[in-house]
């Protein structure tokens, strides 16, 4: 995760917490609710970015597919 700002490894950790609470992925709306956030769209670009750096993904078109991609720690030898 040392490529995340520091934002970023919050909205992470909502997404995990949200998950591991509810037993579901968070809308949009209940994102920005636990961030502090009011614009959907804000979350969108949130999520955006951490799916571009290959920490989350989702299946378009569906709702609450949202999930989290294990990261695997590089052994430096």
């Amino acid at each position: 995760m040392h490529d995340l700002t520091k934002r970023q490894v919050e909205v992470l950790e909502a997404i995990n917490k949200y998950i591991k609470d509810n037993h579901y992925a968070p809308a949009y709306r209940d994102l920005g609710k636990i961030l502090g956030v009011k614009s959907p769209s804000t979350v969108s670009n949130f999520l955006y970015k951490l799916k571009k750096k290959g920490y989350v993904n989702w299946k378009d078109g569906q709702p609450r597919t949202l999930f989290i991609i294990e990261q695997k720690e590089s052994s430096a030898n």
